[in-house]
C-alpha cells in the first residue's frame, strides 16, 4: 500500500485488474495490452489466460478471432488465448492477431 502526499493510504490496483478494466472499455490485442501497461507480451498473455479460466471465467473474456491475411480464413472455433502460428488452409504465417475484450 502506497501513501499519498496527505498521508492517506492509497490502494494500488493489480496489473490484472487494470487489464480487466481496460478491456471492458475497448477490444485490444496482446501487443496493445503489453504496451499500455509496460509489460512483456508473455506476461500479458499469462494475465489473459488467467482471466479466461476457472473462477475468473465470470468476467467473460471474449476472443475476437484471428484471421489469415493471405486467404482470409477466420479462426472461429479456436478457444486458445494465444495467436495461431500459421493458417491451416494456405500455410501462410501472415496472421492478424486476435483481439480480446470483456463482455
Amino acid at each position: 500500500m502506497d501513501q499519498s502526499q496527505e498521508g492517506i493510504p492509497v490502494v494500488m490496483e493489480t496489473t490484472r485488474k487494470r487489464i480487466l478494466s481496460f478491456l471492458q472499455d475497448n477490444p485490444a490485442t496482446i501487443r496493445d495490452v503489453s504496451k499500455k501497461f509496460h509489460i512483456s507480451e508473455r506476461e500479458a498473455l499469462y494475465h489473459l489466460e488467467h482471466l479466461a479460466s476457472g473462477r475468473n471465467a465470470r468476467y467473460g473474456l471474449e476472443i475476437l478471432p484471428a484471421r489469415c491475411r493471405n486467404c482470409g480464413f477466420v479462426f472461429r472455433k479456436r478457444r486458445k488465448v494465444r495467436c495461431p502460428s500459421r493458417c491451416p488452409v494456405c500455410r501462410s504465417e501472415q496472421i492478424v492477431r486476435p483481439e480480446y475484450r470483456i463482455r
